[in-house]
């Protein structure tokens, strides 16, 4: 089995890889470990009354090439509505910003050098006035970008918190379209997909690549694309020979966040009772983050735990979390 290229991982980044060097001309192949496309992308039906997204389901602002592949695939979408409503020690109240969120901006406007989020509050507002603020940045770093403030760059945020009030949009009927469209525009370009495949050693040189699978399969090609999460590459799961060098030490310098999502869907729409137009909940409790599926009616509540608190609790069974989870609510 030779190839010109090898891609290995069938998520968003592997399928676009595919499918531009496919459109070139270029014989590829995708090994992908597990049974389906779409990596962190992912929905189930099951046990709900419509289809529910267990993975990525924001686009967060009209970004240009998600909406050209949208209108290219033919798939619609709208605009996420609802308040942002704030829940502290059980009081509900709408509020557009945290208290000092502006203050705290122009001082980030200002900063060249970078820092962990931490030293910046540190450094910045650490008076007690801004108590409030120092806890509202860490929910949000956690649970926006599942990152810990004692290591994560307070400069690879500024932009995306810069344009925190642009829109969100859902796609219609799930994310998992785009996926889909992705696998059958690669589908028609000759190349092949191996799913169920998982690759556990790459043998290198210059020009040359052969790929070895948990099942005793070889894949030959003149070059590889990796396309596999941080972890999995951290874990050592996948072998290289000769080992990598310079790649290896970036590897391990990766960082990547943790998170949990809850998915829970009940026989009423409780949360109207306090605020019809309920968005989303930014809350004080274990579980602090919760959205509806506004404008769509639902009676799904969706919960998030993001960042070294989601960390903790990844080998929690499913029947303790669950309670964390309805305890919070």
């Amino acid at each position: 089995m030779k190839y010109d290229i090898i891609i290995i991982g069938a998520g968003a980044a592997g399928l676009l890889a595919m499918r531009d060097l496919a459109k070139t001309g270029y014989r590829v192949c995708m090994l992908e470990a597990s049974g389906i496309a779409g990596g962190r992308i992912s929905g189930i039906k099951e046990g709900f009354e419509n289809y529910v997204e267990t993975g990525a389901e924001f686009i967060h602002g009209k970004l240009p090439f998600t909406f050209q592949l949208l209108k290219e695939a033919g798939l619609s979408y709208e605009a996420v509505e609802g308040k942002m409503i704030g829940v502290q020690q059980g009081q509900w109240q709408s509020e557009d910003h945290y208290a000092h969120w502006d203050e705290f901006m122009q001082q980030l406007r200002k900063l060249k050098t970078d820092i962990t989020i931490l030293q910046f509050l540190e450094e910045n507002f650490s008076s007690p006035e801004y108590i409030h603020l120092r806890q509202a940045v860490q929910r949000f770093s956690e649970g926006f970008d599942l990152a810990d403030i004692s290591k994560a760059s307070i400069l690879s945020v500024k932009k995306e918190w810069e344009d925190i009030d642009k829109k969100q949009y859902r796609i219609k009927g799930g994310y998992i379209q785009l996926i889909d469209h992705l696998v059958n525009s690669c589908r028609q370009l000759n190349t092949e997909f191996y799913f169920d495949t998982c690759v556990n050693k790459i043998d290198h040189e210059e020009g040359n690549v052969t790929v070895h699978t948990a099942d005793n399969k070889k894949f030959h090609a003149n070059k590889l694309i990796i396309t596999v999460s941080a972890g999995v590459l951290q874990s050592g799961t996948i072998q290289f020979k000769p080992a990598l060098t310079d790649h290896a030490i970036a590897i391990q310098g990766l960082g990547f966040g943790a998170v949990i999502k809850f998915l829970l869907e009940f026989k009423t729409s409780f949360w109207k009772e306090f605020d019809d137009e309920t968005g989303f909940l930014l809350t004080d409790e274990e579980i602090p983050t919760w959205w509806t599926q506004l404008p769509a009616e639902s009676n799904l509540l969706t919960g998030w735990l993001g960042g070294p608190n989601a960390t903790k609790k990844i080998f929690e069974p499913d029947s303790s979390l669950l309670q964390t989870a309805l305890l919070s609510l």
